[in-house]
């Protein structure tokens, strides 16, 4: 069955929350890279210059919102994925996939069939290739 990353997602659990400001609209659980001086869904597909993943959106917010956001997190209500093990960047902006995108970074491993543990810069740079 393949994973396709289009449920809503809502935060189990958060740890280590810190307060960021958006240049552009997240949902809750996003990924998040730094964007200059404010935050952005994180992209596997960025190609100048690559911005990893370091953080996952705990709520949704807008533009120059101020939103909450966490080093780590469980993350629920994914689409079944049984068997799946890691969870990597997406070049889908904000998104989780089931396998690399244009570049490569792990972010996070499923603990049970529609749930996982996310830590983006807990798992390490981006492999380019």
């Amino acid at each position: 069955m393949g994973f396709a990353d289009t449920n809503v997602r809502v935060i189990l659990q958060g740890i280590g929350p810190i307060k960021v400001s958006l240049a552009t609209p997240v949902s809750r659980g996003d990924l998040l890279a730094i964007s200059g001086s404010q935050w952005a869904p994180a992209s596997g597909t960025t190609s100048t210059s690559l911005f990893p993943a370091l953080l996952v959106a705990g709520e949704t917010g807008e533009t120059d919102d101020t939103i909450t956001a966490f080093m780590l997190a469980v993350v629920g209500n994914f689409p079944s994925a049984s068997g799946l093990k890691k969870l990597y960047l997406s070049d889908t902006a904000g998104s989780y996939a089931s396998a690399t995108g244009t570049h490569c970074q792990v972010v996070g491993c499923m603990v049970a069939s529609t749930v996982g543990f996310v830590g983006p810069a807990s798992y390490g740079t981006p492999v380019l290739f």
